[in-house]
């Protein structure tokens, strides 16, 4: 999947600007760390940074990590910039018409219909 194309495409078709760009490995320390958002915007426009494990990523995991951060660009365009990361799930479930869950291997975003829903508490 071409992953930044995808999440370019997935955020036009909602009328979201973003730039997604890849991150360096040392941006995202921790084993589940895929992708984050900046906030504030450039001239209106989000950034997502993502991490250079999305390059091998299932279609399932990779388009459930893409949807997540576009729920956060949702959150902060629609006026809540301290909104929770079950927020963002809820917005991108939204916009999107799908259900995000979390793997059972590292509780990353999936959008495969086995995993676990809502996003698990210990998560924050």
């Amino acid at each position: 999947m071409d992953v930044l194309g995808a999440t370019l495409s997935l955020a036009r078709a909602v009328g979201l600007r973003v730039r997604p760009r890849w991150g360096a490995p040392r941006m995202f320390p921790q084993a589940r760390d895929r992708a984050y958002t900046v906030y504030p915007p450039r001239d209106g426009v989000y950034e997502v940074v993502l991490s250079p494990r999305m390059r091998d990523e299932p279609d399932d995991r990779a388009l459930g990590v893409i949807l997540h951060e576009l729920g956060h660009v949702a959150c902060f365009v629609n006026a809540h910039p301290r909104h929770s990361e079950r927020e963002a799930d809820q917005e991108a479930e939204a916009l999107f018409g799908v259900e995000i869950r979390y793997d059972d291997r590292d509780l990353v975003q999936t959008l495969d219909a086995r995993g676990i829903r809502p996003r698990p508490r210990e998560l924050g």
